[in-house]
């Protein structure tokens, strides 16, 4: 695959978690299983607000939503067994447009 510059492009970098495979919402359903639960809801924007977060960033939007009646720790151990369960039976979903890139880019390669 060349560049308008007419460079060569030798590598592709992809990220991985939410732009191949999609963890997003298999990670969803995780949270609102934790939900059921656990005695509390989650909210599509809560959600959204939940993605790309470390740990800290989500025990403080716990802290915010819930105010220290739903343990963050608790919730993301529920979800984390669903997301390692599902990925288990069903494999890692992969994002819609994947495997054709793959193939774009490999007939490019060769």
């Amino acid at each position: 695959m060349e560049r308008k510059s007419g460079h060569k492009i030798d590598a592709v970098i992809f990220d991985m978690d939410g732009l191949m495979f999609d963890t997003e919402r298999v990670a969803a359903r995780g949270w609102k299983r934790a939900g059921e639960q656990l005695g509390f809801t989650i909210s599509e924007n809560e959600l959204r607000q939940m993605r790309g977060r470390n740990v800290i960033a989500g025990r403080a939007l716990f802290q915010e939503w819930y105010q220290g009646r739903i343990s963050y720790d608790e919730a993301r151990s529920v979800r984390t067994a669903y997301v390692t369960e599902y990925i288990e039976k069903e494999g890692t979903p992969v994002k819609e447009g994947l495997p054709e890139l793959f193939k774009f880019l490999n007939s490019k390669t060769h």
